[in-house]
């Protein structure tokens, strides 16, 4: 007869053939593709690898595998009958016949489970059925497992493993529950269904409405649609389709048990007497239930907010809670009613190594829906095409820079011309808020789950808050989770989330703690299938070992399983267990012991493959442990088998991943101490040799890391010397990613490598590695190595430009330590080495004669021109300029008298010899000088759009937070609201702390505050973000910002009744008493100022009039400290108010000479005014009124009032 062809897929077809070759009949099953990739493959030859091993009654043979007529190809046994679904296609089916059926499938399922393997892929396809032998055989192992996994798949349904109309919720990847044997129980409920009914419990065309069937649908009972099917049979079969595993049949023992049971009544009466179902299932297996325990309240809040967005507005949620609480988990259950309401979610996670990447988890979530999108069908691919295309118009081209598959979707796009920096990146905010609601809509709304945002970068929190303080976005959930115990509330993530909570988008925080005993009490009891007061004790020891961790009380439960204190009597059908003997047991209470205890339980050969991959990291992948092993693939795959049948490691992807950070803790303590350098100096070898390339550094940190771990055992000086560079560039690389900790790590690591005579034999790399470990030593306020550092670099530098970047960092240093004469002198004495001397005083005359040479050079320049200066070439000059910026503000706090001095030289030195980066802050920093000295508000402004210009063009971000600060804080204010500082230097401030600009970062932060004060929020809330600002602040040794947050927030606190006498700045933020003293031997100007001006508000708004005056007097000479700040017009309002008060008390002659200081101070308030209307307007209408109050015109007064309330009010 030959071959004949009597089944054709989408991926094979399957021929009968009787020819002499094989002597017995067979069936040839070949794949579709000539070209298939290596998991095709494999995938293809499953069915051969696990069946050859089974020698069950009921599964086919396997005769051979190999390539037949250029196609891979599986020979297997040909078993004679029909498949399943023919049983009752011309009439329903005999109750004998359908029993008799279900008896033999459910045997061969009991045999498979036992031996542990799940099919995966039941269905009336499947199952091969002889109706006069009354045989049945299941075939198509080709998705079998031997693993119970957690799935998850999101994407088109059609991609699934299995059948869809057969398959199980939890195979469906949409219910965060792990698929175990009991998917097959599920699976066979779908086919008995089928057999009984003539027709499937689901019957959906579209794949999706399918899927949320099997998850959330209950379908009619089979007695139901055929009526003379015994109802209890139709019972049996809805406890399989039960959609919690927990609820079905727990194993083929307890469905055979009543399967027969059912035949017996039927053979001898043709009718089943109901009884009770289930009283002997069993499996003799610890299964721990899969509910989530004690989060019910989480779980709540999570759906109701899904279901609020999917109908109306975006919502923000935040959870948090420590590494391993469970996080993931919990957001994972928000699957199900996503699939109901045929949502996408997508999700990315922060890497601190990848800070340099903008975007970095935003663009992992969304690459993944673009993958989402790419395996719909045509026609949904066309639809989706069009929305996204006319969301973003002609300027697609911003997304697909960033998101390169895009174009797989709505093709190549046009170029687009070039923005400068804030230009572009609103651009880009901009289409992606488009993006993004072209995808969001009400049919399909979008889950976001971004993981880890304490490692968030600048760009993502910008995005972030532009996404989410769009009012019109709708249809979208935002989930951010971070570890709270890795960030305090002036983390710049917790500062985007209160700017976001401005816009009116109410963040809803949900946070993941330890279990209760409670919620252990009833994990157990599930689990066990047993009443509360069996396990009661037994929950009770659990809790006191484990103090609730979730992870602890599974791994501690499965340990009682393995080692028999926790055992299935089969006799008596019960769990069985001695609190004694457990006690007895004294099982640590320490995890990763637990855990090296079962891992020592595997096979040698497995043992080491998993210490290698746990040598690697919590992630790694075949191809990386074939270079350590020197192993074949297969090899590899075999000694990996054990580890993954008992859950200590689990696929993700193209890799495997430990199931559990605890896992490999425990898998690498079992590496002897004195092997583990060896180890990792051979991997580090490895990996060198096979994967660094010197314009790559994909694995730079991995290689280093396994070298570094192994050093001890390096003798030769090359080796070291080699490897000390490693550190040099994996330390650059560290500090480029804001990482700034494990930079100084890479650094000290790299110096030890070193020979004794480095500085003479190494120069170069010595040197660069003290100067990046100086800087990584300021940027985590780890001062005393810095100082080691910067002295090194200062006794053996060769050459004065060696030592400009570790002379900055001293500087820096005595500014965070308010050490600020220290700082001014060092600078000063650096900037004679370089040719360019300041005067130590600043007299008036030479102040004006240098005033004029600087204008007489910018006459004539406008910005465009002073864009186009050539570029500073000249190092010394270059060096100079650095010096001079990282001096102007301690100059400006002690010794303001020269700081025109130093602002002059910096512009010349640019007009002169070129621009830099830091001619930024040279420019702005001049308009600083035109608003404060000279009152010229607009030239002042000029000069400080000035500087954003030059920063934009220098892209300069390393220098934002520091230009920033002369532009919001001296400049714009005096021609634009308080308040439109406000957000520049939040943004500032996360910047800074990101590229490691962190005293401009405290700087920033410190004025934000005083302009939340000054410009009238709330003192509640300002008190609190002081507070929290403070904190870091202190974390960082940041002394002086940190001096001058505090006084100002016991100002605060003095408003808020929070000290013992209002008048005093003493209490839990500050003390005068202690700070003047300190101020006075640091010749910190601006300290005392901040004392006197708080103490002449208190004292006035408090009626103590005289003692505002004394304060005031003390006061005015200072001002020149707050050069331009907004303190020096408040200071004056207040001023004028203690003068105007004390005048309505006093006599005549007193009167006029107390108001010649209101006078003059009026006289500066219509000038500045006249600039910033919406700042000092209402100011000076309360300041006229005082004085029309005063000297008894009441009629001018009452209007001067009611205009400085309309002002306020504006």
């Amino acid at each position: 007869m030959g071959e004949r062809l009597i089944h054709e897929s989408r991926n094979y077809k399957v021929f009968y053939s009787d020819e002499a070759e094989y002597e017995v009949p067979v069936v040839i099953k070949v794949l579709n593709q000539e070209y298939p990739t290596t998991k095709e493959i494999q995938q293809f030859y499953r069915e051969y690898e696990v069946t050859k091993a089974l020698n069950i009654k009921g599964i086919r043979k396997p005769v051979k595998k190999g390539k037949i007529k250029n196609r891979h190809a599986l020979v297997m046994e040909y078993v004679h009958g029909i498949v399943a679904k023919e049983l009752s296609k011309q009439q329903p089916i005999d109750i004998g016949i359908f029993l008799d059926t279900a008896i033999s499938a459910t045997q061969i399922l009991k045999e498979l489970h036992k031996v542990n393997v799940i099919h995966k892929d039941i269905s009336a396809w499947n199952l091969i059925v002889d109706k006069e032998k009354r045989d049945v055989h299941l075939i198509d192992l080709g998705h079998s497992s031997q693993l119970d996994l957690k799935m998850q798949h999101l994407g088109n349904p059609d991609r699934l493993e299995g059948n869809l109309s057969y398959i199980s919720p939890e195979q469906t990847g949409r219910m965060n529950r792990v698929v175990d044997y009991r998917t097959d129980i599920y699976s066979l409920g779908v086919t008995f269904y089928e057999i009984l009914t003539g027709q499937l419990p689901y019957v959906k065309d579209d794949p999706m409405e399918l899927v949320h069937a099997h998850i959330a649908t209950l379908p009619k009972s089979a007695s139901v649609i055929r009526p003379e099917i015994p109802t209890i049979i139709s019972d049996i079969i809805d406890i399989m389709m039960a959609k919690n595993a927990e609820d079905r049949y727990q194993s083929g023992y307890g469905l055979l048990h009543d399967l027969k049971k059912c035949k017996t009544q039927w053979e001898t009466k043709k009718e089943i007497t109901p009884f009770k179902l289930k009283e002997h299932d069993y499996s003799g297996k610890f299964q721990i239930h899969q509910k989530l325990y004690g989060r019910q309240d989480e779980l709540d809040t999570l759906m109701a907010h899904f279901w609020k967005v999917a109908v109306g507005p975006s919502e923000l949620l935040l959870v948090s809670g420590y590494s391993g609480t469970g996080k993931s988990a919990l957001v994972h259950e928000i699957h199900r009613p996503i699939t109901e309401k045929r949502g996408n979610f997508i999700e990315g996670k922060f890497d601190q190594f990848q800070r340099e990447v903008p975007y970095y988890a935003f663009l992992q979530a969304f690459e993944s829906f673009i993958s989402l999108i790419l395996s719909e069908n045509e026609e949904n691919l066309s639809a989706y095409r069009t929305k996204i295309q006319e969301a973003v118009g002609a300027e697609g081209k911003v997304l697909t820079d960033v998101l390169p598959r895009l174009e797989a979707i709505i093709g190549p796009q046009q170029a687009l011309p070039e923005l400068g920096g804030p230009e572009s990146q609103n651009r880009f905010n901009f289409l992606f808020r488009k993006f993004i609601k072209a995808i969001a809509t009400d049919k399909h709304p979008l889950v976001i789950f971004v993981d880890d945002l304490q490692w968030a970068d600048t760009a993502s929190l910008s995005l972030l808050k532009s996404l989410l303080s769009d009012k019109d976005s709708m249809h979208v959930l935002t989930i951010c989770a971070y570890r709270d115990n890795e960030v305090n509330a002036s983390h710049p993530f917790i500062t985007t989330v209160a700017e976001i909570e401005k816009f009116n988008k109410k963040a809803t925080r949900i946070e993941i703690r330890n279990l209760s005993e409670k919620d252990v009490h009833h994990l157990i009891t599930d689990s066990l299938g047993m009443s509360a007061k069996e396990t009661e004790l037994l929950a009770k020891l659990v809790f006191e070992k484990t103090h609730g961790n979730a992870f602890f009380v599974i791994q501690f439960l499965k340990s009682l399983y393995t080692t028999q204190l926790l055992y299935f009597d089969f006799e008596g059908l019960a769990w069985h267990w001695n609190i004694d003997k457990i006690r007895d047991r004294n099982i640590t209470e320490n995890v990763v012991d637990l855990l090296a205890g079962n891992i020592l339980e595997l096979k040698e050969e497995s043992q080491y493959a998993l210490k290698m991959a746990a040598c690697i990291g919590n992630a790694f992948d075949i191809d990386s442990l074939r270079v350590i092993l020197e192993s074949e693939e297969v090899t590899i795959r075999k000694q990996l088998w054990e580890a993954l049948s008992k859950g200590f490691i689990v696929p993700s992807e193209e890799k495997y991943k430990f199931s559990h950070d605890r896992v490999q803790q425990a898998v690498y303590s079992l590496i002897p101490k004195e092997e583990q350098p060896q180890i990792h100096l051979s991997i580090g070898k490895l990996w060198e040799a096979k994967y660094l390339k010197q314009d790559d550094d994909v694995f730079l940190f991995d290689i280093v890391n396994h070298l570094n771990l192994g050093s001890s055992l390096l003798v030769d000086i090359p080796e070291k010397i080699k490897l000390a560079r490693l550190n040099e560039r994996a330390a650059k690389k560290a500090m480029a990613s804001s990482a700034f900790k494990p930079a100084f790590d890479y650094v000290s690591q790299g110096i030890a490598l070193l020979p004794e005579d480095a500085w003479g034999s190494y120069y170069e790399l010595n040197l660069s590695l003290h100067s990046l470990g100086a800087e990584a030593a300021y940027d985590i306020a780890e001062f005393e190595p810095m100082t080691q550092y910067i002295d090194a670099v200062l006794m053996h530098g060769k050459v004065m430009m060696d030592k400009i970047p570790v002379y900055a960092l001293r500087i820096n240093a005595f500014k965070a330590s308010n050490k600020l004469n220290e700082a001014i002198e060092v600078g000063l004495e650096v900037l004679e080495k370089l040719g360019e001397k300041i005067p130590k005083k600043g007299p008036l005359p030479l102040v004006m004669i240098d005033l004029l040479k600087t204008k007489f050079m910018l006459f004539g320049k406008k910005k465009e021109d002073i864009l186009k200066l050539p570029l500073m070439e000249n190092q010394e000059k270059s060096a100079a300029l650095r010096i001079l910026n990282d001096i102007a503000s301690p100059v400006y706090w002690a010794r303001p008298a020269i700081l025109p001095f130093v602002i002059f030289r910096m512009v010349k030195l640019s007009l002169r010899y070129g621009i830099t980066e830091i001619s930024a802050f040279g420019f702005a920093t001049y308009g600083l000088l035109m608003c404060g000295v000279l009152g010229d508000m607009p030239e002042g402004y000029r000069f400080g759009q000035i500087g954003l210009a030059l920063l934009e063009k220098f892209e300069a971000k390393k220098w934002l937070s520091q230009i920033y600060t002369p532009i919001y804080a001296l400049i714009n204010h005096w021609s634009e609201h308080i308040h439109e500082s406000l957000e520049p230097f939040l943004y500032s401030y996360r910047v800074g702390f990101e590229t490691g600009a962190i005293e401009y970062a405290c700087i920033n932060v410190n004025i934000y505050c005083n302009h939340l004060y000054l410009g009238g929020k709330p003192l509640v809330q300002t008190e609190e973000e002081m507070r929290a600002f403070s904190e870091s602040m202190l974390a960082y040794k940041q002394e002086t910002n940190y001096n001058y947050n505090e006084v100002y927030r016991q100002a605060v606190l003095n408003l808020l009744g929070k000290s013992e006498d209002v008048l005093l700045l003493i209490g839990s933020a500050f003390d005068e008493t202690k700070m003047a003293v300190q101020n006075t031997e640091r010749n910190d100007r601006s300290g005392d100022f901040y004392i006197h001006f708080h103490k002449m508000m208190l004292n006035y708004l408090f009626g103590h009039y005289a003692m505002a005056r004394v304060q005031a007097d003390l006061g005015r000479p200072l001002l020149d400290a707050v050069l331009a700040k907004f303190d020096v017009a408040v200071f004056h309002f207040y001023e004028a108010l203690v003068y105007l008060a004390l005048a309505g008390e006093t006599s005549s002659k007193e009167q006029r000479k107390l108001l010649s200081r209101p006078a003059k101070n009026i006289k500066q308030f219509k000038k500045w005014a006249k600039y910033s209307p919406e700042n000092h307007s209402h100011k000076l209408s309360l300041l006229e009124a005082e004085r029309y109050r005063v000297v008894g015109k009441d009629k001018e007064a009452k209007e001067s009032y009611d205009k400085a309330v309309a002002g306020a009010n504006k």
